[in-house]
C-alpha cells in the first residue's frame, strides 16, 4: 500500500529543458510514476481517508468509473517504459499488480498484454518469482488470457540479441548467457505448469511454437537457440510432441529446399547437376547468403542427431555440445521413432527438394537393429496401399524413392535383407505388369515406374553382393525381362544414367539384354517426379556421423571399361579424370567364376572414359561425398 500526502500538487507536467536521452528517461521516469502514485492515493479529485491500491483501480475501471479509466491507460503506458526504470522502481509498481491474477478478466486485455510483454531481463530477480507466479495463475485462473500468457513464455524462448553497440559504438553485452538461461528456465517452467494443469489448452501452445518459429533468414544462434528450446518442449508435452517435432521438421525443410533451389538456380544444364567435382567447388563458393543459410540448416540438424542419439543410447555424441538438451522420462525412444516416422509420410515423401534434412531418418535408422526393417516395412505399405487421391500417388513415388536410397546406400542393411526386398518388389512389378493394360508412360503408371528405378538403382548398387553371396543364379530365374521388355517399357521413363547402368551391368552379367529397349531420347516426361534423399551430405559439422553408414558405388574394377563404354553415348557427364576417385579399391574387386568370365569383347571395350561418372555423380547414383568428413 502506499501512504497518503497530506496535499494533492497539480498534474501538470514541469517543463525542463533535456540536454541528452539519459537525463531525458530519468525525468519522464520521475514523471510517470508521481503521476501513478497521485492517481493512486486519490479518487474522483478528493484525498482518499486511506491509501488506494492497485487492486482499487482495477476494480473501479471495470466498473466504468472515468478517473479510474485514466489511472488505468498511465499505468499501461508506464508498464511499456519500466525496462528503463531502476529496480526499486520497477518493483514498487509491479507489486501493485502480482496479486491481482483473479480480477484480471476479458476487461483488463491491455494491462494483461502490457504486464506479459514486459522484457524478463529486465525485471529484478526479487520480484520476478511473485512475477512468474502472476502469469502461470492468470492463464489458469483467466482461459480468455491463456494464450497470451503462452505466447509471452514462448516468445522468450528466443534468444536475444547478444551484442549492441551503443552511442559510442562500442559493443556491449546486452544478454549474458546465465541471464538467458534463467529466462529459457522460467520459460520452461511457466509452460509446464499451465500445460499440466490445463491439458485442454496443449493446442494453444502447439500454435503459439508455430507461429513464432524464427524463419530460415534469422541468424543461426536464433534459430537453432529456439528449436533447442522446442526440442526440451517436447519432452514435457506428449500430447502434442508429434505436432511439435511436425513444425521442427517443416522449418528445417524450408531451409533445405531454399539451399537446394538456390544451387539449382546457379546450374547451367545437366553437365554442371551431374558433376560432383562441380558441386563441391560451388559449396566453398558459395555467397554469403546461401553460405549463412547452410550454417542455420546444419546446426539445426547436428541438434536432432544429437537429441535422437541421446534418447537411444542415453550417451552424448563426442565433439558436439549436448548440454542443452535435459531428457525428460515421459517420453521413450520408442515414441520419438513413430513421431519421426509419421512426419516422413506428412512432410518428407512429397518433398523432392530435400537434399539434407532426409539424412534424419538416414542415422535414426542406425540407432537401433529393428528399426530400417520397421521403416522399411512402412514404406511398402505406403506405395502399395490403394491411391484414392494424387497425393497418395505423390507419396508412394516418394516412398519408393526412399526405399531406394535406404537398400542402396545404408551400410547397417545386410545383403539378405536387400535380397529379400528385392524380391518383394520385382514380385509386385510383375504383377502390375500382368495385370496393367494400356499404353506406357501414362501417369497412372508413376508408382510402377518410381520403383523400376527402385530396383534398377538397388540391383546397381549391390550387383557386387549379390554375385558374392551366390544370389544371382536365384535373381536369373526371376526372368527379369518380363518387366523390362513389358509393354510399359520402364528403361524409357527412370532416369537416363540408371537405364543405362542397369542395362550394361545385366548385359554383362548376362541376365538380360536391354539395349535395344533403351531410348535414344530421354527427354520425355515422365511420369513421376525423381527423389534421390541421400545423395549429398555437405553439412561439415555432422559428416562424421553420417559418413561411416554410407555406401558408395563401387562396381567391380573389371566392369569398369564396359560401363565407361555403355555410357559414353551420354554427353552430360564431366570430362575429369580425377571423378573416377569414388572407385573402391579393395583386394576383392576382381572376382572370377561364372558370372566374372567375360568375353574379349567386354572385357577391352574402350579405356576408362570419364564419361563413367556419369552414373558416379548423378542423382540417385552419385558416390557419397565424404570430403568433409572429420
Amino acid at each position: 500500500m502506499l501512504n497518503t500526502p497530506t496535499s494533492r500538487p497539480g498534474l501538470d507536467k514541469p517543463k525542463t529543458e533535456v540536454k541528452n536521452e539519459s537525463v531525458a528517461n530519468k525525468e519522464t521516469e520521475t514523471i510517470v510514476k508521481e503521476e501513478i502514485k497521485k492517481d493512486v492515493e486519490y479518487t474522483n479529485g478528493k484525498p482518499a481517508p486511506k491509501a488506494v491500491s492497485g487492486r482499487d483501480i482495477i476494480a473501479k475501471y471495470k466498473k466504468g468509473d472515468p478517473v479510474a479509466l485514466v489511472s488505468y491507460k498511465k499505468i499501461c503506458n508506464a508498464l511499456s517504459i519500466m525496462e528503463k526504470w531502476e529496480p526499486t522502481a520497477k518493483i514498487h509498481l509491479l507489486e501493485q499488480f502480482v496479486d491481482l491474477s483473479d480480477i484480471f478478466d476479458d476487461k483488463c486485455m491491455t494491462i494483461v498484454n502490457c504486464l506479459a510483454s514486459l522484457s524478463w531481463a529486465s525485471i529484478p530477480s526479487e520480484i520476478f518469482p511473485r512475477y512468474q507466479t502472476l502469469l502461470c495463475d492468470i492463464a489458469l485462473r483467466q482461459v480468455c488470457h491463456t494464450q497470451t500468457i503462452y505466447t509471452s513464455a514462448v516468445k522468450n524462448l528466443i534468444p536475444k540479441s547478444s551484442k549492441v553497440v551503443n552511442e559510442e559504438n562500442v559493443e556491449s553485452v546486452d544478454v549474458t548467457v546465465e541471464e538467458q538461461e534463467k529466462v529459457y528456465v522460467y520459460a520452461h517452467q511457466i509452460i509446464a505448469r499451465i500445460y499440466e494443469c490445463l491439458p485442454m489448452s496443449c493446442k494453444m501452445l502447439s500454435k503459439c511454437v508455430k507461429v513464432n518459429f524464427p524463419h530460415y533468414s534469422q541468424k543461426t544462434e536464433i534459430l537453432v537457440g529456439y528449436l533447442r528450446n522446442v526440442i526440451q518442449i517436447t519432452e514435457y508435452t506428449t500430447r502434442i510432441s508429434n505436432e511439435l517435432w511436425e513444425t521442427i521438421i517443416e522449418n528445417v525443410l524450408q531451409c533445405d529446399v531454399f539451399l537446394t533451389k538456390k544451387e539449382s538456380e546457379n546450374e547451367s544444364g545437366l553437365s554442371t547437376l551431374f558433376s560432383l567435382k562441380n558441386e563441391t567447388e560451388e559449396e566453398t563458393g558459395n555467397s554469403n547468403n546461401v553460405g549463412g543459410k547452410l550454417s542455420v540448416l546444419g546446426g539445426a540438424i547436428r541438434d536432432i542427431l544429437v537429441y535422437l542419439s541421446i534418447k537411444h543410447t542415453n550417451k552424448p555424441i563426442e565433439n558436439i555440445d549436448s548440454s542443452w538438451f535435459r531428457p525428460g522420462s515421459l517420453l521413450k525412444a520408442d515414441d520419438s521413432f513413430k513421431s519421426f516416422l509419421a512426419i516422413l509420410e506428412s512432410k518428407m515423401l512429397m518433398s523432392v527438394h530435400a537434399r539434407f534434412s532426409s539424412f534424419i531418418w538416414f542415422y535414426l535408422c542406425s540407432l537401433e537393429e529393428s528399426y530400417p526393417e520397421r521403416i522399411l516395412d512402412f514404406l511398402w505399405t505406403v506405395i502399395t496401399r490403394p491411391q484414392r487421391a494424387q497425393s497418395d500417388a505423390k507419396k508412394a513415388q516418394g516412398a519408393a524413392a526412399y526405399m531406394a536410397a535406404f537398400l542402396a546406400r545404408a551400410k547397417y542393411l545386410k545383403i539378405g535383407v536387400t535380397f529379400d526386398w528385392m524380391s518383394r518388389i520385382f514380385k509386385w512389378l510383375l504383377q502390375y505388369v500382368d495385370q496393367s493394360s494400356g499404353t506406357s508412360g501414362g501417369s497412372r503408371h508413376g508408382t510402377f515406374y518410381s520403383l523400376c528405378q527402385t530396383f534398377f538403382i538397388v540391383f546397381s548398387f549391390r550387383y557386387k553382393d549379390l554375385v558374392k553371396s551366390a544370389d544371382m543364379e536365384e535373381i536369373r530365374r526371376w526372368g527379369l525381362g518380363r518387366v523390362v521388355h513389358s509393354a510399359l517399357e520402364p528403361l524409357k521413363f527412370v532416369s537416363k544414367p540408371v537405364g543405362l547402368c542397369f542395362g550394361a551391368i545385366t548385359r554383362s552379367l548376362q541376365l538380360v539384354y536391354c539395349n535395344h529397349v533403351l531410348p535414344v531420347d530421354y527427354s520425355v516426361n515422365k511420369p513421376f517426379e525423381e527423389m534421390f534423399p541421400f545423395d549429398v551430405y555437405r553439412l561439415q559439422e555432422t559428416a562424421f556421423l553420417i559418413s561411416p553408414l554410407m555406401r558408395k558405388f563401387s562396381p567391380f574394377a573389371e566392369d569398369i571399361s564396359m560401363l565407361s563404354s555403355a555410357l559414353s553415348t551420354s554427353k552430360e557427364g564431366p570430362n575429369d579424370e580425377n571423378d573416377m576417385d569414388f572407385l573402391d579399391n579393395d583386394d576383392d574387386a576382381l572376382i572370377h567364376g561364372s558370372y566374372r568370365e567375360r568375353s574379349n569383347t567386354l572385357s577391352m571395350c574402350g579405356a576408362q572414359s570419364s564419361m563413367f561418372t556419369v552414373y558416379s555423380s548423378s542423382p540417385g547414383l552419385r558416390q557419397y561425398d565424404s570430403s568433409y568428413t572429420r
